[in-house]
């Protein structure tokens, strides 16, 4: 199923509309700079933490659900300088916007997430684990 998405309702859209076109070193060159990355970028955020889009009730537990995956593992977006985190602002700034992903509740994006940070957890010890268990 492919990912559909909205931006018409969110104030101002054209200022943050991602797309852009490929330059001759295989980068994309954004017509909106960052804030077209950011939309984007939310986009495809979305199928992670399980959210149909931003509006005025839930761009708090939006911001919550990316600051907990953020946490988990690093940031979404990348700079000239490193890591780019999302903040609230950048959040509210898309208020309006909609994705066909199916929304799940509270309970079930934190076992999801927090089940596949244990299971990474256990994964890495059990690795380090066999390579002592090699070396000794």
């Amino acid at each position: 199923m492919s990912l559909n998405w909205n931006i018409e309702n969110v104030r101002d859209y054209m200022e943050i509309a991602p797309g852009g076109e490929a330059t001759a070193d295989g980068s994309t060159k954004y017509k909106n700079g960052a804030e077209g990355v950011k939309t984007e970028v939310l986009i495809f955020t979305t199928m992670l933490i399980d959210v149909n889009g931003v509006n005025e009730d839930n761009v708090a537990e939006v911001y919550a659900r990316i600051k907990m995956f953020e946490a988990l593992n690093g940031a979404l977006m990348t700079g000239p300088e490193g890591g780019v985190f999302f903040t609230f602002e950048d959040i509210y700034r898309r208020i309006g916007l909609t994705v066909n992903v199916t929304p799940t509740t509270k309970a079930a994006f934190l076992k999801r997430v927090g089940g596949l940070s244990y299971d990474n957890y256990v994964r890495e010890a059990e690795q380090k684990l066999k390579k002592i268990e090699a070396a000794a």
